[in-house]
């Protein structure tokens, strides 16, 4: 089950926020890039090139063509250089996972620590990287399995789907051994 809240019901323009308090959502931008957010979380679409994620969870898939997708944290720049990536935003700082291609990574202005000022990374395929509040980074070690990315969901959404016919066939198996119901539709 998921929560959320957007001030529109089936297209987000630039500018609006959507707020998911639990479950995954999939936005799929006219480019071909495909974002899948993770709640708890606030992310807002500013344009077909660029979001911020405040909080939470996501992961961006970047078609071939369409490189240069910004996502700002509060702690980051993160620019696709033709890839599949995943990000956290903690209480502490964030977390960037390169699935597949490489992002750039540059620290906020007001987050950098003194010896790493201006400091740009690209990260690789099987790489990531913390950044704390203070700005300061560390790789750490990759778990691409724990990001929902489009075929993870695609397969979540499969499962519930066949979920919720089996517990609609049960019901009306239930319905139609039921004497006292007289009619059944649907």
């Amino acid at each position: 089950d998921e929560t959320w809240s957007v001030d529109t019901e089936s297209k987000l323009l630039a500018g609006q926020t959507v707020r998911l308090e639990r479950g995954f959502m999939e936005l799929r931008l006219l480019n071909g890039i495909v974002v899948v957010i993770e709640g708890p979380a606030e992310f807002t679409l500013t344009s077909t090139v660029k979001g911020v994620l405040e909080y939470g969870g996501l992961a961006v898939r970047v078609p071939p063509g369409e490189e240069g997708y910004v996502v700002d944290t509060p702690t980051a720049r993160l620019t696709d250089l033709g890839t599949e990536f995943a990000v956290v935003v903690g209480s502490s700082g964030d977390e960037v996972h390169v699935l597949d291609g490489q992002v750039r990574l540059e620290p906020r202005a007001g987050t950098l620590p003194a010896a790493g000022a201006g400091l740009v990374r690209t990260l690789r395929i099987g790489q990531a990287l913390r950044t704390d509040l203070s700005g300061s980074t560390r790789l750490v070690g990759a778990r691409p399995v724990e990001f929902l990315g489009r075929q993870r969901l695609a397969e979540l959404a499969s499962r519930e789907s066949t979920n919720r016919v089996a517990k609609w066939q049960a019901y009306r198996a239930e319905l139609e051994a039921d004497q006292g119901v007289l009619l059944n539709y649907g």
